[in-house]
């Protein structure tokens, strides 16, 4: 069995797969932030104890958090101590053209999503993925990074609003019914929400004619979960889409190695 564990800044998303790849179980949580190795040891045990104690032969990781790498790798080690372990880095998909300044600044996210789309879906793909941060990003074949860019987080901005205008009251992350809030906390929330799905889009447009062809559209990230499929028009949405490309790329390494 595979399992998968993407480390972000705001969750920490575990997939269990077989050895075809195919998805048997997940588990969504939020980020333990404290770099604390029982904690992290704790977690892994109650997941896979959780998954029904599943015999691990790889572990693959995606860790955006620079100083829980280390912490990471070490828990694993010991938790899976006869599995192969990957950590995903760039230097890890020489195949991939990264068509950026510094490839070596490429998230390992960005590749594991980027290979999520590449493994599914026709080419090119915009990838919106919304957490901590929202990222747009443009793939296309063949195993080609085309770049993208970063906006502040939909969590990010509801928290500087009240930070920044402190009257203005913290808000629950819930999409309103309508457009038009009728007080406060609706309109911060539409505003906030709304206006990130309405400038997501139409970013994705622009983003369409740059590329100077039809592209596939796909949105992800645990915030993306805040909108319903007629909420997002020619997107389509993908839990596992990072998870998924994990796993893709585990399996090719493996076969790499025989």
């Amino acid at each position: 069995m595979i399992l998968t564990v993407d480390l972000g800044n705001s969750n920490l998303v575990t997939v269990l797969y077989d050895d075809k790849g195919r998805r048997v179980d997940d588990d969504r949580r939020d980020t333990i932030k404290e770099e604390n190795y029982s904690r992290y040891r704790n977690f892994f045990q109650d997941v896979i104890d959780q998954f029904g104690m599943p015999e691990i032969t790889t572990v693959t990781t995606s860790c955006v958090v620079p100083y829980l790498r280390n912490l990471l790798r070490e828990v694993v080690s010991d938790l899976f101590p006869g599995a192969k372990h990957f950590q995903l880095q760039y230097n890890m998909v020489p195949n991939l053209k990264i068509h950026l300044k510094e490839p070596r600044e490429i998230g390992s996210d960005l590749i594991a999503t980027a290979y999520g789309a590449l493994g599914k879906y026709d080419q090119p793909t915009i990838i919106a993925d919304l957490g901590s941060a929202t990222k747009l990003t443009v793939v296309n074949h063949p195993e080609t990074f085309m770049g993208g860019l970063i906006i502040p987080g939909i969590p990010f901005q509801a928290k500087s609003l009240h930070q920044m205008i402190p009257h203005l009251p913290k808000i629950k992350l819930a999409k309103p019914d309508k457009i038009i809030g009728n007080d406060t906390m609706e309109a911060m929330q539409s505003g906030i929400i709304n206006g990130a799905l309405a400038g997501i889009i139409g970013l994705a447009e622009q983003i369409e004619k740059e590329v100077g062809q039809d592209c596939t559209w796909l949105i992800t990230g645990g915030v993306s979960k805040l909108f319903s499929p007629k909420d997002l028009g020619r997107f389509h949405y993908d839990e596992f889409l990072l998870s998924d490309g994990l796993c893709y790329l585990t399996l090719r390494w493996l076969e790499n190695e025989q």
